[in-house]
């Protein structure tokens, strides 16, 4: 059997998948990080070593894509690697993690793809022609990054601290998700390791803290949202793209509908784009794809986009209802007072059982933009 297998390593986990000759997903899992540029070559061997226990050594092509992959010798490296686990593979391709994401989303197509899990990384594809934005690691940026967010967040709190020796509400949610008592607890608690996983795996604090409206939650929350959707730009402006298509990519966006609305949001006041969706492939589905030429004709790996996100820019008002005209109020120049104080009372009836009707709906909506109203609060 033709199989191909799938490999994403990041910087929390590494997920594989096992693929049949017509794309169908056989067999899935999950092991421990893959960055390839935080990893021993012991370590690298005894992850692929575990990934070669778990799915048997028959496939017809390997598709390996890693965080931090982002070297030719790299790439030459793990491809033996994987070749002396994988012997009888016929194909062997090895890219950096965000291929494997823009596969996953577009297939062979193009657009601009953008990661936002631990770490960030935008890259955009258009006429054989590939451009990045960001993607350096955690010390060097990845803005809107779990780790990101985070960090800078844990900075404001301290800094904060400095100032008025009080702690602010975002400290206090830091406290509570830590299970320490005060800040100088939390400074021994990160300090102790100070890994980007473990910081990173606070962001949940300063989302929640935003969408309850802690300002220093959302300074944090729309500055490095920001920084993230200029890299978006950047690409843009270097493929030279009219309105294109932008795919979101990890944990962040996956996760926080709130945290994707307001990219978007920010996104679309920069540039002219045609969709934003959130892609659920399974990033080691967009790494089979690499090693499979037809793969974009597979059934069952397109992107899903997201219910929230999917939709095309407004360059005009034509065709709106707002913009229709009422029949009920046709011919106002022959109505007296009385009747036009009626026709009025009567459509400020119907409005208000218009929105009785969709409260529910409207009051999901407004939790969903949270983030979007607090971007408007500060313009």
């Amino acid at each position: 059997m033709e199989a191909t297998l799938g490999i994403e390593g990041g910087a929390t986990k590494t997920t594989w998948v096992v693929l049949d000759a017509e794309g169908r997903v056989q067999a899935t899992g999950r092991i421990g990080p893959g960055n390839v540029s935080l990893l021993r070559e012991e370590e690298l061997r005894a992850l692929l070593a575990a990934i070669r226990t778990e799915t048997g050594g028959q496939f017809h092509s390997i598709g390996a894509a890693f965080a931090g992959c982002h070297l030719a010798a790299q790439r030459e490296r793990i491809a033996g690697l994987l070749r002396v686990f994988w012997p009888s593979a016929k194909r062997v391709v090895v890219a950096e993690d965000a291929h494997s994401a823009f596969a996953g989303a577009f297939g062979s197509g193009e657009g601009i793809v953008v990661i936002a899990g631990t770490g960030s990384n935008v890259r955009g594809y258009r006429e054989g022609r590939w451009a990045r934005a960001g993607g350096w690691g955690h010390i060097l940026g990845d803005p809107g990054s779990a780790y990101d967010l985070a960090h800078i967040a844990l900075q404001r709190v301290y800094d904060a601290f400095d100032a008025t020796e009080g702690l602010v509400p975002l400290g206090e949610s830091f406290l509570e998700r830590t299970g320490q008592k005060d800040l100088e607890e939390l400074f021994v608690y990160i300090h102790s390791d100070p890994s980007k996983d473990r910081i990173a795996a606070l962001a949940p604090c300063v989302l929640e803290s935003a969408a309850a409206g802690d300002r220093f939650a959302v300074d944090v929350v729309l500055s490095r949202c920001g920084l993230l959707a200029d890299q978006v730009k950047c690409v843009a402006e270097k493929l030279r793209f009219d309105r294109p298509k932008v795919a979101l990519v990890g944990g962040l966006f996956e996760h926080s509908e709130a945290y994707a609305l307001l990219f978007e949001e920010q996104v679309r006041s920069r540039l002219a784009v045609s969709t934003v969706f959130v892609s659920r492939v399974p990033g080691a589905v967009g790494a089979a794809r690499l090693a499979d030429e037809a793969a974009e004709e597979h059934p069952g790996v397109e992107p899903k986009p997201s219910r929230i996100l999917l939709r095309e820019s407004a360059t005009s008002l034509d065709g709106a209802l707002t913009e229709e005209r009422n029949p009920r109020s046709r011919f106002l120049d022959r109505k007296s007072v009385p009747e036009l104080v009626e026709l009025f009372l009567a459509e400020e009836r119907l409005v208000e059982e218009a929105l009785r009707e969709r409260k529910e709906e409207i009051a999901a909506a407004d939790r969903k933009s949270s983030y979007a109203v607090f971007c408007l609060k500060k313009k």
